[in-house]
């Protein structure tokens, strides 16, 4: 993937998390799931699976990290 800030190549990997991942709109210094779904959005599911890995591609130049969610 080339970068959409530079131009460069991306590397592609995984982004991991053992309690799941969550892209959400306001920091929250506590996190709980139990809030409305309509407030954050599953990038990476829990566990230790390779299922829990969000894919991602990071571009050590620009220090941009994209991330690719649409194999949930």
């Amino acid at each position: 993937m080339i970068c959409p800030y530079c131009e460069t190549e991306m590397e592609k990997g995984i982004i991991q998390n053992r309690s799941g991942s969550f892209y959400t709109y306001d920091f929250r210094k506590h996190w709980f799931r139990s809030i409305s779904e309509s407030d954050y959005i599953l990038i990476g599911k829990y566990g230790w699976s390779k299922e829990s890995c969000t894919y991602s591609y990071i571009c050590r130049k620009c220090k941009k990290v994209i991330v690719d969610y649409s194999a949930l």
